[in-house]
């Protein structure tokens, strides 16, 4: 039996890259959508409803900020616990 003391961060890049191939996804929707707005007639509902939509989304990220933290912690604390879980293994009783 293999004796490992670091711990593997393999799964992380591909989470990581999830969440910025989502974010570059949003940045390019909310680009088309204020290009879209802008060149909608100014009396039309088309307009402010792309407007709006912009500004709602631009209104949610802080909080989008706060949610990404507190999954970076959590996974940070799981890499933590999961190495001190290990400690103890191995103590014949």
């Amino acid at each position: 039996m293999k004796n490992k003391k670091g711990q593997s961060l393999g799964g992380l890049y591909g989470g990581i890259l999830v969440i910025a191939s989502i974010g570059i996804l949003l940045a390019l929707v909310l680009y088309i959508l204020s290009s879209i707005g802008t060149s909608l007639p100014a009396g039309s509902a088309a307009q402010n409803a792309t407007g709006t939509l912009v500004t709602q989304f631009v209104n949610f990220l802080p909080w989008l900020g706060i949610i990404l933290l507190v999954l970076a912690a959590g996974v940070v604390l799981f890499f933590v616990i999961r190495s001190f879980a290990g400690g103890g293994k191995g103590m014949g009783v």
